[in-house]
């Protein structure tokens, strides 16, 4: 059900017990949005948890209430009310289904399905981050350094510190007024920068993987089960990304046995369609899903994918 912002403030006021959650393979918005709303929350005084069905990557250890962070083990979870932040039903894993609850769910993602016991989803905003910003701003709520960081952080991350075609003059706006509030923008993008020795060995080595498929047309980097340890795909694909003459980039990489994720990325096509067909989701220039099979056929299912529509777009 569509609710508009008195309505998101009703439900959270009424609340004493809330669980907040993301979508899997959690990236910066997600878990920006959810710290943020995790401070407010426990500033009003209310019992909190934040519980992802996914491993959290360190890089964010930065953000104000990391440590706080709980991985959902499969065990049953209590609430008066579950938030699921920047994600579709289905996109977080098995939290919502734990949690014998209604779902508050406030996403800015095209493609949700307003499935949720309560929805409100904002497309034109640049992250939920900026929705949230919006919301709290309602509320007349006093930015802290903590929920500026979260906040700052959620955007930046997610217009590719403000390099995508999703940064608006209002995007700026309110990352300028975050950074007034406390966000420290040079440590955020340093902090969420950072490799080891062994990562950058390992991101020269998955290069190594590359390949031009499509008639040239698309980079493909692919990750088989002896990249396990690499986290770091979305930096391994804005290293392909702007390859002169290529339309479209894309990552695949085994999670386990019976999975391989999917990373999208193109200047000049929509890809968050793509990632919609292959069961996932995201923004038009950046994209991912699940594809659960073994490597070897995860790869013939994607490329066949990418054919059909490039086929449709171009």
């Amino acid at each position: 059900m569509q609710i508009d912002l008195k309505d998101i403030q009703a439900q959270l006021e009424k609340a004493d017990k809330l669980i907040i959650t993301s979508h899997i393979h959690p990236d910066g918005d997600a878990i920006g949005s959810c710290l943020a709303l995790y401070h407010v929350l426990k500033g009003m005084g209310k019992e909190v948890q934040v519980v992802m069905d996914d491993h959290v990557p360190e890089i964010f250890d930065i953000l104000p209430g990391f440590g706080e962070i709980q991985r959902y083990e499969g065990q049953p979870l209590e609430a008066d009310l579950v938030v699921l932040l920047d994600a579709r039903p289905g996109r977080e894993g098995r939290v919502c289904q734990a949690v014998s609850a209604p779902v508050l769910n406030i996403d800015h993602h095209a493609f949700n399905d307003m499935s949720a016991d309560y929805a409100y989803v904002e497309p034109e905003a640049s992250a939920t981050a900026e929705i949230l910003y919006g919301i709290f701003r309602e509320w007349g709520v006093a930015l802290t350094e903590e929920i500026a960081s979260c906040l700052y952080l959620g955007i930046a991350t997610d217009t590719g510190f403000f390099s995508f075609p999703n940064t608006r003059p209002e995007t700026l706006e309110i990352c300028a007024n975050l950074m007034r509030g406390g966000a420290k923008s040079a440590a955020l993008a340093a902090a969420v920068s950072r490799k080891t020795f062994h990562e950058v060995e390992e991101l020269a080595r998955g290069l190594g993987t590359m390949e031009l498929f499509a008639g040239g047309k698309v980079v493909g980097i692919f990750l088989d089960e002896s990249f396990r340890d690499l986290e770091l795909t979305d930096a391994l694909i804005d290293m392909v990304r702007f390859i002169d003459g290529i339309d479209l980039a894309v990552l695949l990489k085994a999670e386990d046995d019976k999975s391989c994720r999917v990373r999208l990325r193109s200047e000049r096509l929509d890809v968050s369609g793509l990632a919609y067909a292959l069961g996932g989701g995201g923004h038009r220039e950046s994209a991912g899903a699940t594809i659960r099979e073994i490597f070897a056929s995860a790869k013939v299912i994607l490329k066949q994918e990418v054919c059909l529509y490039l086929g449709r777009n171009t």
